[in-house]
């Protein structure tokens, strides 16, 4: 029997580091014949790397535009427009894609989709529409474990609630390990953990990713972090999935094949 091909709308947060994977991890899945709804802005479409013409017609570039929002610039549409200081007023932007994202998925009904960590509100849609998620971290599982379980991530359950409690092992490991901040690093991250303009602080967001996900995926491999899949897989209660590290696919418009230029250079030599 003919594997079912799938819809899978791909939700990345406005930021060329997670723009990009995001991109290259939908080429991978149309490469299996399955097709993808990428949703993001005007500007940001103009930025990616084209659609390689053999998935242009399985990878489809989903338009939606910001809401006006006050201090934040009109021609910005991703973190590299803005200084540090206005980047959580295009979360709040963000946030206010929720009613066009809604429109697509009551009208396209996606087999699943595949969130960031910044669109807290897209699993509230995914569980009105009952469509499953699977939320896509960047990080590897050695550090998405030292942040912790989503309890952990809102200052319940074994919370930190000092600076100091990011400079050291976490207590959910129970291997030595040197994960963790230097003084300079935490209290930069420690910032991230407070609310901002958007009313949403990134802890929370990334907890609710998590919370309300089916599945995890993440940037990871189990020839190196075998230990830390399976610490993460309990913390989170949830399947984890390791994907890997998306480096570019090679060109399929270039007129000779990676093979063939493996052969030239060996050639060379």
């Amino acid at each position: 029997m003919e594997e079912k091909k799938l819809h899978i709308v791909m939700m990345p947060w406005l930021d060329m580091g997670h723009l990009k994977p995001f991109m290259e991890l939908s080429k991978r899945i149309a490469q299996q014949g399955h097709k993808i709804s990428y949703i993001s802005t005007p500007k940001n479409f103009s930025r990616l790397p084209k659609i390689p013409p053999n998935l242009s017609h399985l990878i489809h570039p989903i338009e939606v535009y910001l809401p006006s929002i006050e201090k934040l610039p009109q021609n910005a549409e991703t973190t590299i427009d803005l200084p540090e200081d206005l980047k959580t007023y295009l979360k709040k932007a963000y946030d206010g894609l929720e009613p066009q994202v809604s429109d697509f998925l009551f009208a396209k009904r996606p087999d699943w989709i595949i969130m960031d960590f910044a669109p807290h509100w897209i699993t509230k849609l995914a569980t009105k529409y009952r469509i499953p998620c699977t939320f896509l971290s960047l990080f590897n599982s050695a550090i998405m474990t030292f942040y912790g379980a989503p309890s952990v991530l809102r200052g319940l359950n074994g919370a930190r609630s000092r600076l100091e409690d990011y400079t050291k092992k976490s207590d959910w490991v129970p291997f030595n390990t040197s994960i963790f901040y230097r003084d300079y690093e935490a209290r930069e991250l420690f910032a991230g953990a407070l609310p901002e303009e958007s009313d949403v602080s990134d802890a929370e967001r990334l907890a609710r990713a998590i919370e309300h996900c089916q599945v995890v995926a993440i940037h990871s491999s189990t020839d190196l972090e075998v230990k830390w899949l399976k610490l993460l897989g309990g913390l989170y209660n949830k399947p984890i999935i390791p994907i890997g590290f998306l480096p570019p696919l090679p060109d399929s418009n270039l007129s000779i094949s990676w093979n063939d230029h493996m052969k030239e250079w060996s050639k060379a030599r």
